[in-house]
C-alpha cells in the first residue's frame, strides 16, 4: 500500500510538472484578451498565470479572468488580489507584495477559447504596471492521484501502526 502511495504521488507531480506553453502575452494594466488558444484534446488542463508587478505602496488591483468560448460567451471565472505594502512597526521596517497568481481549468471540449481580463483597482488603471499572461497546457489533472496518493499513504501508516509493525515499535 506504502508503495502504491509513492507510484500516486509521484505521478500527481509528474501531472503537475512542466506543460506546454500555448500562449504568453503581455496586456495593459487594465486587463484585456489573450487568444484565440486553442484546444485539442477533451479534457485539456490548462494553467493560468497572471504576473503584475505593483510597487506603488498600498496600491492592489484585483484582477478577475474569464474563460470564454469561440463565440466570447461566459463559460467560467477565477481571479485574485495583487498588491503592494511597505511600513514600520516596532521591529522594523517590512514589506507585503503578491503579484503573482496561478489557476488550472479543465476544459472539457476541443475547440478555440480566450481568456478575457478585467481589471479593479484603488489606484487609477492608467498608472498600473503591465499585467503577464502564460497559459499553459498540463498532461493532466493531478488532484485524483495526490488525492489517492494521500489516502493510501494515511491508509498503509495507520495499518502499519495498528498491526504492530515498526511504526508501533517506534512509538
Amino acid at each position: 500500500m506504502f508503495t502504491a502511495a509513492i507510484i500516486f504521488l509521484i505521478t500527481a507531480l509528474f501531472l503537475d510538472g512542466k506543460g506546454t506553453i500555448t500562449e504568453q502575452q503581455t496586456l495593459p494594466g487594465s486587463g484585456g484578451t489573450v487568444g484565440p488558444v486553442t484546444v485539442t484534446e477533451p479534457d485539456t488542463v490548462v494553467k493560468i498565470d497572471v504576473t503584475q508587478n505593483i510597487s506603488t505602496n498600498y496600491a492592489w488591483s484585483f484582477v478577475t479572468g474569464e474563460l470564454l468560448d469561440a463565440n466570447r460567451e461566459y463559460l467560467t471565472g477565477f481571479g485574485d488580489e495583487l498588491y503592494f505594502e511597505t511600513g514600520y512597526d516596532s521591529e522594523g521596517g517590512w514589506t507585503e507584495q503578491e503579484k503573482y497568481f496561478d489557476n488550472k481549468l479543465t476544459i472539457p471540449k476541443p475547440g478555440e477559447y480566450f481568456f478575457n481580463f478585467n481589471v479593479e483597482s484603488n489606484i487609477g488603471l492608467d498608472v498600473l504596471p503591465d499585467m503577464r499572461v502564460r497559459i499553459e497546457s498540463k498532461v493532466g489533472s493531478s488532484i485524483p492521484h495526490f488525492a489517492g496518493g494521500m489516502l493510501l499513504l494515511i491508509s498503509s501508516v495507520l495499518l502499519n501502526f495498528f498491526s504492530g509493525g515498526i511504526l508501533r515499535s517506534l512509538f
